[in-house]
């Protein structure tokens, strides 16, 4: 009796896996004969005028003149944003800013820079179709600012603007062509690096500015001259840092 009902189900089993292939076979009849109907396929761009991405693999990709098919696991297909995303205040709905990539393709930091623009920073190599690496500035309607380039070596991870001034912390040693470790003080609108120099010995991931103080915290221990373990106060002027210190563990 074991025998048979292990035959039984085997038999069964077999069934199941004929019904199933027979199936897959009409539905890759149908779509190959509605290919067939399609129009010939274009040259492929090396530049696309836009990404798309599903939420999760494509298995296949066929080209035409009218239409790209993509067929695989997914539920959803959109235009890819990349990692920074403009959100409109009323609607919840994205406001198109240009596209973020290369590098890693983050951005860590971002910074309004008072008249309906902002500041980011991160790791990336390209904003829309500018060439602008780890920090840019995006204006009110949505543009890359050409006259602002400071092209630190490495990740920004922190940023503030105050007034004229754009100050910015991470994991670079040199921007707008001058030695700045991990901090730095930028002119707003042209993005040279301004002789306030603090000089962090680890990365600086926080920043806040008050007055006539700039606020750091990180993996430093010491900054404007001094130590100070992970968080300190550094003039505005100056860059030194000021006698507060709590002297984070």
């Amino acid at each position: 009796m074991a025998i048979r009902r292990h035959t039984q189900s085997s038999s069964v089993f077999s069934c199941a896996r004929l019904r199933c292939v027979a199936v897959v076979s009409v539905l890759v009849m149908a779509l190959s004969a509605a290919l067939a109907g399609a129009p010939a396929a274009q040259a492929l761009s090396a530049t696309p005028a836009k990404t798309f991405v599903a939420n999760g693999p494509v298995y296949a990709v066929v080209p035409t003149a009218g239409a790209t098919y993509i067929g695989g696991d997914f539920t959803q297909v959109g235009p890819r944003t990349g990692p920074g995303v403009g959100i409109n205040a009323s609607t919840g709905n994205s406001k198109g800013l240009p596209e973020v990539v290369g590098g890693a393709q983050q951005v860590y930091a971002v910074a309004p820079d008072g008249s309906g623009g902002f500041y980011i920073g991160g790791s990336f190599t390209r904003v829309g179709t500018v060439a602008r690496r780890n920090l840019a500035h995006i204006r009110a309607n949505g543009s890359v600012d050409t006259s602002f380039n400071p092209s630190p070596n490495d990740r920004v991870l922190a940023l503030r603007v105050f007034g004229s001034t754009v100050y910015a912390g991470g994991d670079f040693t040199s921007i707008a062509g001058h030695v700045r470790n991990h901090i730095a003080a930028l002119t707003a609108t042209t993005g040279v690096a301004k002789s306030w120099n603090a000089n962090a010995n680890g990365s600086v991931r926080a920043l806040a500015v008050s007055s006539s103080t700039v606020y750091a915290g990180g993996d430093f221990g010491s900054v404007g001259g001094h130590v100070r373990n992970h968080i300190a106060a550094l003039n505005t002027t100056t860059g030194a840092a000021t006698s507060w210190n709590p002297n984070a563990d």
